[in-house]
């Protein structure tokens, strides 16, 4: 990603930017996204269908390598899921969407609010993972 701001341009990566605990300032101007041959699942889970997710699951799975994770409702911030994904350990067996989805029910870090409790996400946090694995799984 490039950010222009008065004192000219940064670069960054974006799970740079995501981890970053100060943002750089500026306008986003560029990004780039390699993208290669895979397939994605998505699921949420929302007070009604037009409204904000209160948890939400993203898999991506690059042709020939394991999946990748990552979560929004869970944190302050959008994360990877990345215990969940070392879980998976390449095959989606049943044996691995369970420790997966355990996985990612223990890297919930939201206090909760009214739209959710902390319980209540880290309990969807388990259920999305898991269904989004076995969407994976369900194309070969």
């Amino acid at each position: 990603m490039t950010f222009v701001d008065r004192s000219g341009s940064t670069e960054m990566s974006l799970a740079d930017y995501m981890e970053a605990e100060e943002r750089p300032s500026g306008l986003i101007s560029n990004v780039c996204l390699p993208w290669s041959n895979g397939r994605a699942a998505t699921e949420r889970v929302a007070r009604t269908p037009a409204d904000y997710p209160i948890v939400a699951v993203a898999a991506w799975q690059p042709e020939g390598e394991r999946p990748r994770l990552a979560a929004t409702g869970l944190d302050v911030r959008p994360f990877r899921l990345t215990a969940a994904e070392i879980a998976v350990d390449g095959e989606l067996s049943a044996e691995n969407i369970a420790a997966a989805s355990e996985a990612a029910r223990y890297a919930s870090r939201h206090p909760g609010d009214f739209r959710g409790d902390a319980a209540y996400r880290a309990e969807m946090a388990a259920v999305l993972t898991r269904r989004v694995l076995h969407q994976l799984a369900q194309v070969d």
